[in-house]
């Protein structure tokens, strides 16, 4: 089974990091929850994920709900991906 592992960094100071490991088959959401849980937050906090090519430039949205704003293109939902 394949694992995926990701370093976060904190935005403001990138010495603060958190590396976090999820197997293949789970979703953005469960990504989302394990990156909370790292830094001790609670499940307060909302998120968005962006796809990105290798410029770092941003594409579609990986969102925990669809909010009530104007898309470019529809977001992914995260427990669905």
């Amino acid at each position: 089974m394949a694992i995926l592992k990701f370093r976060t960094y904190w935005e403001e100071d990138e010495s603060v990091y958190r590396d976090v490991a999820i197997r293949h088959t789970q979703t953005f959401l469960e990504l989302h929850e394990a990156i909370l849980k790292s830094y001790e937050f609670d499940n307060k906090h909302k998120a968005t994920f962006f796809r990105s090519n290798e410029n770092w430039q941003r594409g579609r949205e990986i969102s925990l709900e669809k909010y009530d704003k104007e898309y470019k293109a529809e977001p992914l939902i995260m427990s669905e991906v």
